[in-house]
């Protein structure tokens, strides 16, 4: 790891002081520079944004900015033009500004949030960001838990114009990261987005918050344990597809029935939990 760990003071996951403690806690390098770990053993580490953290003394969270090798900025203007003093707290006015724990910092709705860089992940398969990113060569590549997705199919959370509801929509990543768009894999077809396209529909199902991403398993589990089997068979055992879903108007590409919507996924926090547990532990037992 390119970073020296001086010191652990708690694994507590809240910050004591502006220099003290934070799970996994801040470290100091050598020459003076300080950066936050995100993991136990130290191999992730926050970067390339901002990043909130609660003080426990007073029970207010405050702002940091980490740079693109995860350094916390101090005494200086950050990329995106704001200030921080010289222990890296954000301040307007030279007045370090906090908010409650549930609330966000004002103007900050926009701002960079900062990502975990894991180093014990192939240096080729580590995102700089959250989310989606397109490349000179004009591919795109999703950012995810440190990572690009890859050599698989994820369903991925998305909004449409004029809604605020959240669905998820299916892709295909190759090995290297890079979206599949424009093929044919099995018996799937990718349009030019990226999108799984079944019976001439981009196919689209209500998500199961907060989850933002789920591998194809998990959502095949997911819909088998709410009963939606008509729905799974048509998705991933080639039955027919369900006579109430017919394709809705406006500028989705045309997907599933808002009612056939609603049956399709209403997974909840807990569900999608259990679900993840018992599939690890069939993986665990050989099942």
């Amino acid at each position: 790891m390119k970073k020296k760990a001086i010191f652990l003071l708690s694994t507590a996951l809240t910050v004591v002081t502006a220099m003290n403690s934070f799970a996994y806690g801040w470290k100091q390098t050598d020459d003076g520079r300080w950066w936050l770990s995100a993991s136990q053993d130290d191999t992730k580490y926050y970067a390339n944004g901002w990043k909130s953290l609660m003080d426990t003394a007073d029970r207010l969270v405050r702002y940091y900015y980490f740079d693109e090798g995860g350094y916390l900025l101090t005494n200086t203007t950050t990329p995106d033009g704001r200030q921080v003093n010289e222990n890296g707290e954000y301040v307007l006015n030279g007045i370090v500004q906090t908010t409650s724990t549930d609330d966000e910092m004002p103007g900050f709705e926009n701002a960079k949030k900062a990502i975990v860089v894991d180093t014990s992940i192939d240096t080729t398969l580590r995102a700089d960001v959250n989310g989606w990113k397109q490349f000179e060569d004009g591919t795109w590549k999703y950012g995810h838990d440190g990572q690009w997705l890859h050599n698989g199919v994820y369903w991925i959370s998305c909004t449409y114009p004029g809604s605020s509801e959240v669905m998820m929509e299916c892709y295909s990543f190759y090995p290297d990261g890079v979206m599949r768009a424009n093929s044919k894999l099995g018996s799937r077809s990718y349009n030019s987005d990226g999108k799984w396209v079944k019976d001439g529909e981009v196919v689209s199902v209500n998500a199961p918050l907060p989850a933002d991403v789920l591998t194809d398993m998990e959502m095949a589990e997911a819909l088998r344990n709410r009963g939606e089997n008509e729905i799974a068979d048509w998705l991933y055992s080639g039955g027919p597809k369900p006579s109430n879903s017919s394709s809705s108007n406006g500028s989705s590409g045309g997907r599933l029935s808002r009612e056939q919507q609603k049956l399709l996924y209403d997974v909840t926090k807990d569900s999608i939990r259990d679900i993840k547990i018992d599939m690890a532990l069939d993986k665990l037992l050989g099942l």
